[in-house]
């Protein structure tokens, strides 16, 4: 059964939307060198303290879902409450590790690497633990838009529902500003966690009981 329900939330993502995705991935990254040093180059206050909140998000959005995950239990939620937090962790952890498989097949070079952004498939990035050809996709963004998806898909208000998309956008920024990743990085992780939060929240739906 639980096959039959993975089948059918990997149905859910038709391949269409996932070829122009890539498509407009490919022709987004021409300017990838242009966008990155226009975001380093600009010193607003905005953007810095914008960078600095993504910053903390990403490196915390994990740990912050397990602790509040424990807490739901300490102050006894409501099942369908604590499904939320157990929901939006799980789209974060399976965001991260579909991340982590991509990075150690594509082996994009870092902006840090001064390789440009058309380097991939870095074999060294297998022998070196400096990172450096880790770039593509961005795990801070991934797991951070895996679980903001997550409760996209979930929550009825819209207001809340585009606001909380804030958050990947932020640490997306961070990552650019910060020079760790390219901007179609983590437009690419935003993608994979908004996708693999929907065939969660789809594979939910299709269990007896389940909200639809």
């Amino acid at each position: 059964q639980f096959l039959n329900r993975a089948k059918q939330a990997l149905a859910a993502l038709q391949l269409r939307p996932v070829l122009i995705a890539l498509a407009a991935l490919a022709v987004f990254s021409l300017a990838d060198a242009w966008i990155s040093q226009t975001i380093q180059s600009a010193h607003h206050t905005v953007i810095t303290t914008w960078a600095t909140a993504g910053h903390r998000i990403g490196k915390n959005t994990l740990a912050g879902l397990i602790v509040l995950y424990a807490l739901s239990f300490l102050l006894r939620l409501e099942p369908g409450q604590r499904s939320f937090i157990f929901g939006a962790m799980l789209s974060s952890v399976l965001t991260g590790l579909a991340t982590t498989a991509f990075k150690f097949t594509i082996l994009r070079a870092r902006p840090a690497a001064d390789l440009g952004p058309f380097s991939f498939f870095n074999l060294t990035g297998f022998t070196r633990d400096e990172r450096l050809f880790q770039s593509f996709p961005s795990g801070d963004v991934a797991m951070i838009a895996g679980a903001a998806g997550y409760l996209f898909h979930r929550l009825s208000a819209w207001r809340f529902r585009w606001i909380i998309l804030l958050l990947p956008l932020s640490t997306a920024l961070a990552r650019v500003a910060y020079d760790r990743h390219w901007p179609t990085d983590t437009i690419a992780s935003v993608l994979l966690g908004l996708a693999l939060s929907y065939g969660v929240q789809k594979l939910e739906q299709a269990q007896p009981g389940r909200p639809s």
